[in-house]
C-alpha cells in the first residue's frame, strides 16, 4: 500500500509540473529550451513536497496527453511528430469523452472503427501504433493500473508491388 501511495504522489507532483509549465509556457511564449529549464527548476523546487490531489481536474486526459508530449520532446522527437501524435491523442479524448482511468479496449476498438471510414489501414496502423505507445507509456510509468491498448492489434495492410523498370527507362537511367 507504501509503494502505491508514493507512486500517486508521483503522479500529482508530475502532472503538476506539467500543467504550470504548459501553462507559463503558452502565456510567455516560451521556446522547448526555456520549458525544459522552467520544468528542471520546478522538479527542484519540488523535491521533498507531496503534492495532493484535492479533487478530480476536468482536463485529466490532456493532462496525461501533455505529459506524454513533454515526455517526447525531451526524447527528442520533431516537432511535427509531436504535434501529430498530440492531434491523434486529442481527438481519441473528444471521442472518448472519459476519464482515462475508465478508458476500455472497447472504447479504443471503438474509435479505431470510427476512424477506419475516414482512413486506409496504413494511417490506421499509425493511429493503433500511437495509442499503444500512449497507454504503454502512461502504464509504464505508473500513471495507469492497467492498459486498455495491450489487445489492440495493427489492421492488416494490402501490400503494393513495386513497379519494375522496363528496357527503355533502364537504359535512359544507365546513360
Amino acid at each position: 500500500m507504501h509503494v502505491v501511495k508514493n507512486q500517486q504522489l508521483k503522479t500529482y507532483n508530475e502532472r503538476f509540473i506539467t500543467k504550470i509549465t504548459n501553462e507559463i509556457a503558452e502565456e510567455f511564449g516560451f521556446n522547448i529550451i526555456q520549458q525544459r529549464a522552467l520544468t528542471d527548476v520546478l522538479y527542484k523546487c519540488t523535491r521533498n513536497v507531496e503534492i495532493y490531489l484535492l479533487h478530480d481536474e476536468e482536463g485529466d486526459f490532456s493532462t496525461y496527453i501533455d505529459i506524454y508530449i513533454n515526455s517526447m520532446r525531451l526524447e527528442g522527437l520533431s516537432d511535427l511528430t509531436i504535434k501529430h501524435k498530440a492531434y491523434t491523442l486529442q481527438e481519441l479524448n473528444r471521442y472518448v469523452d472519459k476519464k482515462i482511468e475508465n478508458v476500455t479496449l472497447a472504447d479504443l476498438k471503438m474509435f479505431i472503427l470510427y476512424k477506419q471510414g475516414r482512413c486506409k489501414a496504413s494511417t490506421l496502423n499509425g493511429i493503433i501504433v500511437c495509442i499503444n505507445a500512449f497507454f504503454s507509456f502512461l502504464y509504464d510509468e505508473g500513471y495507469l493500473e492497467s492498459n486498455p491498448s495491450r489487445k489492440l492489434k495493427k489492421i492488416k495492410c494490402e501490400k503494393r508491388l513495386k513497379k519494375s523498370l522496363n528496357d527503355v527507362t533502364l537504359e535512359q537511367i544507365r546513360l
